[in-house]
């Protein structure tokens, strides 16, 4: 690549018009002159191993299921992007649930004031259990309704109701994310495999909601309600937790 790039250069110099000399010179700090200089086509990872090559876990082929656990959290990310999307009016679905997270007055000048509320997710199968997780965290500021409720909300309208990921309640949801596993035929060829992965389903979502209580210290309450439906049909299960940070 060196090289390639040093006979570019002498190329487009020549071309020029006017006469240039490249030759090495020195780099103006001491601690940079002294590291060795780069010598033409160098391969400098020399360093040979077995260990990824002979390992039976890492060539093993990959699954249907796996391909579709692919699909499955590139479409959690899409997910995740239409959660915190911002209108043009400045109004978002988090907006109405949470305030921005308030930023202690010290880190102002490398974050501002204030912090927007974000999404993030997990997408795994847990081959135990035999049950794909997907779970989305939600950070944000104070709450402006029961965390409980919040959580019923975005379950029905942003989990369930969401076109990216599979969904019992929106089956083409879960048909769409075939892709390149639809070997021809009707949605009816392939009814029976997804409503197997509709049944065996975990969706988490989990609220973090913080309150700083004076942009002086770093006293805060942090609060985190846990919903988990483990199920097509069945209830929402909530578990929470919180804990104050106090200033010492």
């Amino acid at each position: 690549m060196k090289k390639i790039f040093s006979t570019i250069l002498v190329i487009s110099l020549l071309l020029s018009g006017n006469a240039y000399s490249a030759e090495p010179i020195v780099f103006p700090f001491t601690i940079d002159e002294q590291v060795q200089t780069a010598k033409d086509n160098e391969d400098v990872v020399q360093i040979q191993s077995n260990e990824l090559k002979s390992d039976d876990y890492w060539n093993s082929p990959l699954t249907r299921l796996d391909y579709y656990l692919i699909q499955i959290e590139q479409g959690a990310n899409e997910a995740s992007k239409d959660m915190e999307k911002v209108y043009a009016d400045g109004s978002s679905m988090l907006g109405q649930y949470f305030d921005n997270i308030k930023v202690q007055k010290k880190f102002w000048d490398i974050y501002g004031k204030y912090e927007k509320t974000s999404v993030s997710n997990k997408v795994h199968y847990d081959e135990a259990k035999g049950k794909i997780i997907i779970h989305f965290d939600i950070k944000g500021g104070k709450a402006k309704k029961p965390l409980k409720e919040i959580c019923q909300n975005i379950f029905k309208n942003e989990i369930e109701g969401s076109w990216h990921i599979p969904s019992s309640e929106l089956p083409n949801t879960s048909w769409k994310l075939m892709k390149q596993l639809y070997r021809g035929g009707s949605y009816k060829d392939y009814e029976k495999y997804l409503e197997k992965i509709n049944n065996n389903i975990v969706y988490i979502l989990s609220l973090n909601s913080e309150d700083l209580k004076s942009i002086d210290n770093r006293a805060k309450d942090f609060f985190n309600m846990t919903c988990y439906k483990l199920k097509p049909n069945d209830e929402i299960i909530y578990r929470k937790w919180s804990f104050e940070m106090k200033n010492k």
